[in-house]
């Protein structure tokens, strides 16, 4: 019996170290196992932050790959679903450019601090110049460039171009009152 109790003991305590080794550990939300930790938020980034946590996450911060969160793994924050779809939409575009200057791997596995640096160096510039201009001269986050993609209309959303036609309309009405 005392032999029996050593050997589960000496599972256990394999079996502990085993997890500790693990690059990841899981949550608990709601009654749910859930990827990402339970003290986890969705923190305002910069267009370059997003790209790295996107496709490759924080290992020293417990959170896997942003890309490979469901809405299910957010619905435990306040506004995590609305705040992964703009991150997502940003990653549309970012991907559609890197696309464009070949620059992108379709595997994700693939990606790594390299990979990330020589794609964002390939678009960064044309995506700057298209999306990160504002008045303010501090680093710019992903919700600012996503309000700045929506005027833009980088997702073709044709209600967008109805209210950009629309405010045109005002400014040039506005403008000919002025004269």
């Amino acid at each position: 019996r005392a032999t029996r109790l050593q050997r589960k003991r000496k599972e256990h305590e394999t079996a502990v170290a085993l997890v500790k080794k693990r690059k990841f550990t899981v949550g608990h939300h709601h009654g749910m196992l859930n990827v990402l930790p339970p003290n986890f938020t969705l923190t305002s980034m910069t267009p370059l932050q997003l790209v790295y946590c996107w496709l490759m996450g924080s290992v020293r911060h417990n959170i896997p790959a942003l890309g490979l969160l469901d809405s299910k793994h957010v619905l435990f924050l306040k506004g995590g679903n609305k705040m992964r779809n703009k991150m997502s939409s940003v990653m549309r575009i970012v991907e559609k450019m890197a696309r464009e200057k070949n620059a992108w791997y379709d595997i994700k596995s693939d990606w790594d601090y390299d990979k990330v640096t020589k794609m964002w160096d390939a678009i960064s510039t044309e995506f700057k110049a298209k999306y990160c201009q504002t008045k303010r001269k501090t680093q710019i986050n992903y919700h600012t460039v996503y309000r700045n993609m929506t005027d833009a209309n980088a997702f073709n959303n044709p209600r967008n171009k109805k209210e950009k036609a629309k405010r045109l309309a005002m400014q040039q009405q506005q403008q000919a009152a002025m004269v």
